[in-house]
């Protein structure tokens, strides 16, 4: 080939690729970064993006539970993961970036999210558009910044943080065993929010015990072991983004030890709120001889608590120095039922 056609040609597919570049809709492209301000959709892109606006899923009212999907990301080039992927709120029409907040979840198929948007604590009755700046950190990196139209916004503080459900599964053995912990949310739980799980069991240590599992609306919410002592822990729960109304969140430990039959008890407190919820559970060795005996009527009836019983649970435990405080307990719950003389 002659120097010059060989340069032509060289010219030419160069020409090309400078073509098909702009067609990804980003105005700078470099080895580890891409960045794209603008507001229109891009599909197409290396992170494409489609603007979901126009859809009544967008709009942040109650019909919704008060979570509006902005837009759907498509990770075209299978460059990033979930926890490369970030949004936040720059402009927010009408009001103060702070007064919502920006989430990215994962959706139908893998390497595919949506961008969510929900109030925080502000209280607004009117239409505004959001203006989301959306990153995805990789090789390359991708910033974008995109302003969804007109949505429908219905914000309201009754909307946030609760419990719809707790519950501490049962401890059985034999040793070591698991149990499992889990809540579900009646409102939200934002990110830098926590719920507390404080636990208590007759006779059973968490001393050696490790969370093994955590399985929730992300990847990488954490959870860990703030609090050991004996018959007793603390373990906090914190969400990687935040948490809508409807979320289920499953602990699992492991390593528990069981010393005799008997019970125990979980309390769940949602720091955005403050509201507590208790969670009561059975302590079964699996068949090995103990002194502490619980009795269940069926399988569905309450635990029984007899004197004797009572009286061993009060000495063996740290948190009750009384029968009464025992019995106060009990009262607030249906699970168990004390029935006096053995």
């Amino acid at each position: 080939m002659k120097p010059v056609t060989a340069i032509g040609m060289l010219l030419l597919l160069l020409g090309t690729l400078f073509v098909i570049g702009p067609a990804f809709g980003f105005s700078t492209i470099s080895a580890d970064r891409i960045a794209n301000v603008q507001t229109a959709e891009d599909p197409h892109g290396v992170l494409g993006v489609t603007n979901n606006s126009d859809s009544r899923e967008a709009d942040i009212v109650p019909r919704n539970d008060y979570v509006g999907t902005l837009f759907y990301l498509d990770d075209n080039a299978n460059a990033f993961g979930m926890d490369d992927i970030d949004a936040e709120v720059v402009e927010f029409e009408g009001g103060d970036p702070d007064d919502v907040e920006a989430t990215v979840r994962e959706y139908d198929g893998e390497h595919e999210y949506r961008v969510e948007v929900r109030c925080d604590s502000t209280v607004r009755q009117d239409d505004a558009t959001v203006t989301l700046g959306i990153e995805a950190s990789g090789i390359p990196t991708v910033a974008l910044e995109r302003k969804s139209g007109p949505i429908d916004v219905r914000c309201s503080p009754q909307q946030s943080g609760g419990f719809r459900s707790v519950n501490a599964d049962d401890i059985v053995g034999p040793n070591p065993t698991t149990q499992d912990l889990s809540f579900t949310m009646d409102g939200r739980l934002s990110k830098g929010e926590t719920v507390t799980i404080d636990l208590s069991g007759i006779i059973v240590s968490y001393d050696d015990a490790e969370i093994t599992d955590i399985d929730g609306s992300h990847q990488h919410d954490s959870a860990r072991f703030t609090e050991r002592d004996g018959t007793s822990a603390t373990i906090e729960f914190e969400p990687h983004n935040q948490l809508k109304a409807g979320d289920d969140v499953q602990i699992t430990i492991d390593g528990v030890e069981i010393g005799w039959d008997g019970f125990g008890f979980a309390v769940f407190t949602e720091s955005e709120t403050g509201q507590q919820e208790l969670s009561w559970f059975d302590i079964d060795r699996g068949g090995s001889a103990g002194t502490f005996e619980t009795q269940t009527s069926d399988d569905d009836g309450p635990t029984t608590v007899t004197d004797s019983e009572l009286e061993r649970a009060v000495d063996e435990s740290d948190e009750f120095d009384t029968r009464q405080e025992l019995l106060d307990r009990f009262a607030e719950t249906d699970d168990i039922r004390y029935v006096g003389a053995d």
